[in-house]
């Protein structure tokens, strides 16, 4: 059974500790309700080596779909991205010092990609759940829609999206590791296969 994947980063800027690499550290792993195994990696906060590191991930393990976490520092609920945009437009340097502005990520790609996570499948988990969260149009232009973008673009028959989540301060890693593991729980149970005459909810 091929595995899901989840990936966080790792500190950034004002960031000392975020709280996606924690996730995506814990739930490596971990197994979902039907025995699927979640493998959870820590991404680069660098334009020149994220898509490179996730490119090998898929390689090695050839998901059959992909969460994306990454933090928002101003946020306080999830917010389940809708889009990626072609654009890359850094307020800060990345952690290798490089700062982009106006140029696409990749270039002669559309102008932005939506998610193809099953978004109403997961949403439903989360309301059930009563765990607050909104969907989100702008993803950003820095590491995180970099790599949505580049996901998107390069795999587009992959199940695969973003989900951005509260910092530290305002969630605890537990409160943040149990969303997302639902998220991936939904996830996957909106890809298996439904039984003959029998939808989905």
């Amino acid at each position: 059974m091929k595995p899901l994947l989840v990936t966080g980063f790792g500190a950034f800027g004002s960031v000392t500790a975020n709280p996606t690499e924690q996730v995506a550290r814990a739930l490596d792993g971990m197994r979902l309700a039907d025995g699927r195994r979640i493998v959870g990696a820590v991404l680069p906060v660098s334009a020149a080596r994220a898509p490179g590191e996730l490119d090998a991930l898929l390689a090695a393990h050839d998901p059959v779909a992909v969460v994306l976490t990454g933090v928002d520092e101003r946020a306080v609920q999830l917010k389940l991205e809708t889009t990626a945009a072609n654009q890359l437009a850094f307020r800060i340097a990345d952690n290798d010092g490089a700062v982009h502005q106006g140029r696409p990520v990749i270039a002669g790609q559309a102008a932005s990609l939506p998610s193809s996570l099953p978004l109403d499948t997961i949403e439903r988990a989360l309301l059930r759940a009563a765990v607050l969260h909104a969907r989100s149009d702008d993803a950003g232009r820095y590491l995180c829609n970099q790599t949505f973008f580049h996901l998107r673009a390069t795999r587009p028959d992959l199940a695969a999206g973003f989900i951005h989540v509260p910092p530290l301060e305002t969630w605890p890693v537990e409160q943040t590791l149990a969303a997302i593991r639902l998220i991936a729980e939904a996830t996957n149970a909106a890809l298996a296969p439904a039984p003959a005459g029998q939808a989905l909810v």
